[in-house]
Order: structure tokens, then C-alpha cells, then sequence
């Protein structure tokens, strides 16, 4: 998948240039995965996001429905990063957020401080998300935000809660990533993900291997991995150790053999 949204990202440049379009956010880059092999993360789709990024989804939207006409996409928000520079204390620093938290951050552009069921209506969010979303800036290692309660004292009024920029934040570093605030997988769920995305890439190269096989009969083993490739190229990308292994694989199941007469040839077996 990473290799395919390489690829992806270039022509979508290409394709900038050929149709003389400018991004409102020059430093874009999008990974689409398939979720037929992915887990489903958790979406974010009331996120209200600022102009400019959404004209950038826009336009690679535009892109990827002209180069895939069969699939549709879903942004996953609390996946995404961007990268914010900001000026805090007569110091400027590089925060690399998930993308919800950056919204959060760029509406302090306008105020110190904003009550938070206010903010969480800004921004889309029931108040549960918003609260799991920026705990990082407001309990991490470089806290960037703070709660505070005001209220009249002797009202009957409860106290608000607010969120507050700190704007004498200082650190060392000036490039600073902050994680995401919502749940990640465990280690173990996080190989067994990986162990299923495997089994299932293995049985749909077999089954692709099988298809040629039976259609063409007798293929050249060069020829043979070129099919496979095309073939899978739309799910993704296939490496080719892989494939010598699947071969082998079916080899010695008995779906195809080595020719007697050329071993760079197989031969489908009924």
C-alpha cells in the first residue's frame, strides 16, 4: 500500500500540472488503502476542517474519481497528519498533529481561549471525542493546552470549563510530534491484523495464479509474473518473493508443475 500510494501521489502531481490546478496547502500527500485488508479505524466525519484543507480533499477527490471510476473514498481524519507552524513566546515550532487536533489548534488563531462545549460545536465533535482527541496537548509531554473552570463565585451557575491556549509554552526541540489521543491497537492485535492481511494477500495471489494458469495453460515463467502483477497491481502492490513462493506453493499442490522439456515454463495441471 505504501509503495501504490508513492505512485498514486505522483501522478496525482502529474495530473496538477496537466490541468494547471494549485493546492491551497502545497505540502499534500494522500495514502489510500484497501479496506478489504485494513482493519476499520475510527471515523471522525461531522470533523468540521478548515477551508483550505477540504479544497485539497476536494481536488484529489476530482483526481481519483477520474482515475477510479469503481471505488469511493472515505477520509480517515484521526489518521491523517499535518504539519502546523506556530509562533508561540517570540519562538516558532513545528507541530506534526493528527489532523483533529490541528483543527482544534487553529481556532485559538482568533482567541486565548475558548469554553468547551463550544469548542466541541466548532469542530463537530461530541464532547466525549473532543476529550479523548486533545488530551495529549493538554496532559503530554509538551502540553500546549490547559482547562480552567470559571464562574461567578456564590452563583448558581456551575462553572464553565475552558480551554486555554498556554502561550508561554517553551521547549527545546522546534520540530515536535504530538500522537494521537485516540485508541491505537495493541501490539498483539496490531500483528494479528498483520497476519490476516498476509493470509488473505497469499489466497487471492493463489487463486490469480490458478485463473492464468487454467486460461493460459502453458506460460513462460517471465510471462507468468508479469499477468500476476497486472492483476493484482489494482489491490496491491505484490512482491515478487512472495509470488516464487506461491508458485511453489501450488507447485507442490498439484495445480501446476515445471515443464519436462523447458524449466522456465509451467504447465497447468488438470
Amino acid at each position: 500500500d505504501v509503495t501504490i500510494a508513492n505512485e498514486t501521489n505522483n501522478n496525482f502531481r502529474q495530473w496538477l500540472v496537466k490541468h494547471s490546478t494549485t493546492l491551497p496547502i502545497p505540502d499534500f500527500s494522500v495514502q489510500v488503502i484497501n479496506t478489504l485488508y485494513w482493519p476499520s479505524f475510527m471515523r471522525l466525519d461531522t470533523l468540521v476542517i478548515p477551508e483550505t484543507m477540504h479544497t485539497n480533499l476536494s481536488i484529489f477527490k476530482r483526481f481519483y474519481d477520474e482515475a477510479t471510476s469503481s471505488r469511493k473514498l472515505s477520509w480517515m481524519c484521526t489518521k491523517s497528519t499535518a504539519q502546523l507552524d506556530v509562533n508561540l513566546n517570540r519562538k516558532r515550532y513545528e507541530f506534526v498533529v493528527p489532523v483533529d487536533q490541528a483543527c482544534t489548534l487553529l481556532l485559538f488563531n482568533d482567541c486565548d481561549s475558548i469554553e468547551f462545549g463550544a469548542l466541541a460545536s466548532r469542530l463537530g465533535l461530541l464532547p466525549a471525542h473532543l476529550e479523548k482527541s486533545i488530551e495529549p496537548l493538554l496532559s503530554g509531554r509538551h502540553k500546549l493546552l490547559r482547562k480552567c473552570m470559571r464562574g461567578t463565585e456564590g452563583s448558581s451557575t456551575p462553572p464553565q470549563v475552558f480551554i486555554e491556549l498556554i502561550d508561554n509554552f517553551s521547549a527545546k526541540q522546534v520540530h515536535i510530534v504530538v500522537p494521537s489521543g485516540l485508541e491505537k491497537p495493541s501490539e498483539k492485535v496490531a500483528l494479528s491484523i498483520q497476519k490476516v492481511v498476509s493470509i488473505d494477500r497469499s489466497s487471492q495471489m493463489d487463486a490469480t495464479i490458478v485463473r492464468i494458469m487454467k486460461a493460459r495453460r502453458h506460460i513462460a515463467h517471465v510471462a507468468l509474473l508479469t499477468e500476476i502483477m497486472t492483476q493484482l497491481a489494482k489491490f496491491f502492490k505484490p512482491d515478487i518473493a512472495l509470488i516464487k513462493s506461491r508458485i511453489e506453493y501450488l507447485i507442490e499442490s498439484e495445480y501446476m508443475e515445471r515443464d519436462q522439456h523447458d524449466s522456465n515454463y509451467y504447465n497447468f495441471r488438470n
